[in-house]
C-alpha cells in the first residue's frame, strides 16, 4: 500500500503541472503578436500508477494513480502548410521583381508633353513631307535636320535608360545572393544550437520558430526543398535539387555553402548562373521562366524573377534596336537616291548601327543644305512602308547546343516580299556534317546561307533577346512567308528530344507593320507586361494570404483560447492546493490529536 504521504505527493505534482501549464500559456500570450511564433502547449499525462505488478507484488483490486506530469512542451506546427506558405512566398517574390522591372521599363516609353519617340517620329516624316513640297527651302532642310537629330537623341536616351535598367540587375542580384548567404549562415548556426539542445534532452521550440522564420524569408529568393531530421539537423536545396546550400557535414555539425553569382556563364558567355562553393550549379537563364520539363524550382523566387525581367528588358531593347536599325538603313537608302545631274549625292543621313549609336551624319550636321529635297517623297513614303520580320519557334536561350543530326531536319521554303522563293536545307546548305552548334553559330550560318540564296542584305537574321530567331525581309512590298518541310524541324517547329529537354516553343509569327505601328507594338508589349505581372502578383498575394490564414489558424495564438486556459489552470492549481491543505489537516488530526 502507498505510504502516509501519498496524497500530498499527488497534490504536489498537480501544483507543479498547473504552474508549468500556466507558464506555457503566459508565454503564448506575451508572444501573440510576435512574427513567426508558433503556439505551444503543455502535454500533460498521468504518471505511472501504484504499482506495476510483478511476481512479488501483492495484488489488490485495481491500481492507484499517482498524479500527473508535463512530459513535453509541444510546438503546434503543420509542416504541409509551411511548405505551401514558402512556395507561395517564392511565387510572390518572383512576380514582385518582374513587376518592379516592368514598371521601370514603362517609364522609358512615356510620351511626356508630346515629345516622346512616337511624336518625334511623326514630326520627322512630316518635315520630310514639307521638304517634298519645298525641295530647295533651306529652312525646311534645317527643320529636317533638327527633327532627325531629335529622333536620334531620343533613340540613344531610351537605349541608355534600358541599358541602365539592365545594369542595375547585376547589383540587385548580387544583393539578393548576399542575403541568401546571410540567411543560410544564420540557419546553419541555429541548427547547430538546436542539435545541441536536443542532444541534452530539451525541446528548443523558440529556436525552431526562429529557424522556420528564416526559412520563410529565404523562400522569397528561390524555391526551397527542406529536409529535417529528428535530431534537429537540416538540409536545404535551393532552386534545383543539386544546389545544396545547408547540410550536415558529419559529426553532428551543419554548415552553409557559399553562393556566388556568375554573369558570364554558358556556351556564349551571356547567361547568368549560380555557383555553390565555386562550382557552377544553377543556370538562372534557363530556369527564369516555368516550362513543363523544367525542375520544380523554375519560375520561382525573386532571383529568377530578376533574371526573367532582365531577359524581358533585353527583348524590348532588341526590338528598339531593330526599329532604329531599320530607320537608319531605309532613310539612308531613300534619302541618297540619285537626284538631278547637277545635285551632288550627300553622305548618309544617319550613322550608326542601332539605337545605341544612331546619330546624324557629320555632313548633315555641319551643312543641312546637302540634303536632297528631290528625294523627300521617297523618304516620306517610308512612313507607310511595312517592316516585315518573321519570328521562329524554338527558344534557344537555355544553354543548349544543337547537334548536326537535329539540325539536318531543318528544311523550309522562304518566300520574300519581292516574290523570290527558295528551298533551304539548313545542314546541307551550311555545310554542317558533324558536331554541335550554339545559338550564335546557328544565326551566323543561317545568315550566310540566306545571303547565298537570296543575295547580300535581302534577309537579316537576328534574335529577339528571348532566344527566338528573327528573320527580317529588307525589300519588297509582298508577303513574307515561311513554310516548314518537316514537323521535326528544331528551329521553326515544336520538338522536344532527350538531347534538348529544356526546348520551349512559341507560335511562328510574321510581323507586317510600319515604323509607327512597330513602336506602338513595343509600347503595347511593355504595358501588357506591367498589367500581366500586376495581375499575377495580386493573385499570388491573395493565395498567400489564404495560406497564411490557414497557417495561423493552426499555429497562431488565440488570446481568447489562452485566457480560457488560464482560468482552467488557475482552478486546477487552486484545487491541488486545497488538497494539500486537506491532507495537512488530516495529518495534523492524526499526529497531534489522536491519543490525547
Amino acid at each position: 500500500m502507498p505510504g502516509t504521504w501519498f496524497g500530498l505527493e499527488i497534490a504536489r505534482r498537480g501544483t507543479q503541472v498547473y504552474r508549468k501549464a500556466m507558464d506555457v500559456t503566459g508565454h503564448n500570450i506575451t508572444n501573440a503578436n510576435t512574427p513567426g511564433y508558433s503556439r505551444q502547449e503543455a502535454v500533460i499525462k498521468p504518471t505511472d500508477p501504484w504499482t506495476r505488478p510483478d511476481f512479488s507484488t501483492q495484488m489488490t483490486p485495481g491500481q492507484l494513480g499517482t498524479g500527473s506530469e508535463v512530459v513535453e512542451v509541444r510546438r503546434i506546427r503543420d509542416q504541409y502548410l509551411d511548405v505551401q506558405s514558402r512556395q507561395s512566398g517564392s511565387y510572390e517574390g518572383y512576380w514582385e521583381k518582374k513587376l518592379d522591372m516592368a514598371k521601370r521599363m514603362e517609364t522609358v516609353f512615356l510620351e511626356p508633353d508630346g515629345r516622346g519617340l512616337q511624336t518625334t517620329l511623326l514630326n520627322f516624316f512630316n518635315d520630310w513631307q514639307d521638304l517634298n513640297n519645298n525641295p530647295q527651302d533651306l529652312g525646311v532642310k534645317k527643320a529636317v535636320k533638327e527633327s532627325g537629330d531629335e529622333l536620334a537623341t531620343i533613340f540613344r536616351q531610351m537605349n541608355s535608360q534600358l541599358a541602365n535598367i539592365n545594369d542595375s540587375v547585376n547589383g540587385s542580384l548580387e544583393y539578393q545572393v548576399n542575403e541568401v548567404n546571410r540567411l543560410t549562415t544564420q540557419i546553419a548556426e541555429l541548427t547547430n544550437t538546436i542539435m545541441n539542445v536536443k542532444y541534452n534532452g530539451a525541446q528548443p521550440n523558440d529556436l525552431l520558430d526562429e529557424r522556420d522564420n528564416l526559412l520563410d524569408q529565404l523562400s522569397k529568393y528561390g524555391h526551397l526543398n527542406v529536409t529535417t531530421e529528428d535530431n534537429g539537423s537540416i538540409e536545404i536545396r535551393f532552386i534545383e535539387s543539386a544546389a545544396i546550400l545547408v547540410c550536415n557535414t558529419g559529426n553532428n555539425h551543419v554548415e552553409a555553402a557559399k553562393l556566388t553569382l556568375v554573369t558570364d556563364a554558358g556556351l556564349e558567355k551571356n547567361e547568368y548562373h549560380l555557383a555553390i562553393n565555386n562550382q557552377d550549379v544553377v543556370n538562372l537563364t534557363a530556369l527564369a521562366d516555368y516550362y513543363p520539363q523544367g525542375p520544380e524550382g523554375a519560375g520561382k523566387g525573386s532571383i529568377l524573377g530578376q533574371e526573367s525581367a532582365r531577359l524581358e528588358n533585353l527583348s524590348v531593347s532588341n526590338k528598339l534596336d531593330t526599329l532604329a536599325k531599320a530607320i537608319i538603313e531605309r532613310v539612308n537608302e531613300k534619302s541618297g537616291l540619285p537626284g538631278p545631274a547637277d545635285v551632288q549625292k550627300p553622305f548618309n543621313f544617319f550613322t550608326g548601327t542601332g539605337a545605341a549609336n544612331i546619330s546624324l551624319g557629320e555632313e548633315i550636321k555641319s551643312n543641312p543644305e546637302v540634303i536632297i529635297g528631290e528625294n523627300a517623297l521617297a523618304v516620306t513614303q517610308l512612313r507607310s512602308t511595312p517592316i516585315r520580320t518573321l519570328t521562329a519557334t524554338a527558344d534557344l536561350r537555355n544553354g543548349i547546343s544543337f547537334n548536326s543530326t537535329n539540325l539536318s531536319k531543318t528544311k523550309f521554303t522562304l518566300e520574300l516580299p519581292n516574290g523570290v522563293k527558295q528551298y533551304i536545307n539548313f545542314a546541307r546548305d551550311a555545310g554542317i556534317s558533324d558536331g554541335f552548334l550554339t545559338f550564335t553559330e546557328i544565326k551566323d550560318k543561317l545568315q550566310t546561307v540566306l545571303d547565298k540564296r537570296f543575295g547580300q542584305g535581302e534577309v537579316t537574321v537576328g534574335d529577339n533577346g528571348m532566344g527566338q530567331l528573327v528573320l527580317t525581309a529588307n525589300n519588297g512590298d509582298g508577303s513574307f512567308k515561311l513554310e516548314i518541310d518537316t514537323e521535326s524541324d528544331i528551329l521553326f517547329y515544336d520538338l522536344k528530344t532527350n538531347e534538348n529537354p529544356g526546348l520551349k516553343t512559341l507560335s511562328t509569327t510574321v510581323l507586317d507593320t510600319t515604323f509607327e505601328n512597330y513602336y506602338q507594338g513595343i509600347v503595347g508589349q511593355v504595358g501588357a507586361l506591367v498589367d500581366h505581372h500586376d495581375n499575377m502578383l495580386e493573385n499570388q498575394q491573395a493565395i498567400g494570404q489564404q495560406v497564411e490564414a490557414l497557417r495561423q489558424s493552426v499555429s497562431g495564438v488565440s488570446l481568447d483560447e489562452e485566457l480560457t486556459k488560464v482560468i482552467q489552470y488557475q482552478y486546477g492549481y487552486q484545487a491541488c492546493a486545497r488538497m494539500i491543505s486537506i491532507q495537512d489537516e488530516m495529518l495534523d488530526y492524526l499526529i497531534n490529536r489522536i491519543g490525547q
